[in-house]
């Protein structure tokens, strides 16, 4: 990207278009370098990741072999990867250091889970799942929470935007998750989506 110049994302949230400009900040700063590969090793039974310089040297396993761990991504400012494991019976999102510390699953389904990819702030998740009767759907995994505790903490008060967000997504989300997979559902859904 040229200096000066900023390109757009969509937001996780509310679908607002924001705009992210490319100057470096104060946490970019301290980054960890950005000249890694994060990589898997297939062997008889395992899957294991490993973490490499650019030129690939500096090889190294970036957990102990626990089974099958593939499909890593690093987060914008390298602090994280993001990959799926099948660590605990079915394919699910975690996230670790690239040192191997800070190992934190993501997401918890018995569907197949794969490709993870935080957003450039970190605040989403999106991935691909078979959650959806089956068929393979890209989902996005909001992290509000640390985003309010963040606004709590720094401003010592709770945005009206929370408080908004809350009122419409809590109902929606009680309507979707009771009515999900109901015959009401699989016929109603088409004609609000207007395919019907």
């Amino acid at each position: 990207m040229l200096p000066g110049s900023s390109r757009f994302l969509l937001a996780c949230l509310a679908g607002a278009v924001l705009q992210v400009t490319s100057q470096p900040t104060a946490a970019s700063d301290r980054a960890a370098p950005l000249h890694r590969i994060a990589f898997s090793r297939t062997g008889p039974s395992l899957i294991g990741l490993f973490i490499a310089t650019g030129d690939g040297s500096g090889e190294r396993p970036l957990l102990p072999a626990s089974g099958l761990d593939y499909n890593a991504s690093f987060s914008s400012d390298g602090r994280w990867v993001v990959f799926t494991s099948e660590r605990a019976g079915s394919s699910d999102i975690y996230r670790v250091h690239p040192d191997g510390t800070g190992l934190e699953r993501l997401t918890d389904d018995d569907a197949f889970d794969d490709q993870g990819a935080l957003s450039p702030d970190g605040s989403c998740l999106a991935f691909v799942s078979t959650r959806a009767r089956g068929t393979a759907d890209i989902w996005v995994l909001v992290a509000v929470a640390p985003m309010f505790l963040w606004d709590v903490i720094r401003n010592r008060s709770v945005h009206p935007a929370y408080v908004i967000w809350l009122a419409v997504n809590i109902p929606f989300a009680i309507a979707v998750h009771g009515l999900w997979d109901t015959p009401w559902w699989h016929e109603m859904a088409p004609r609000i989506m207007g395919v019907a």
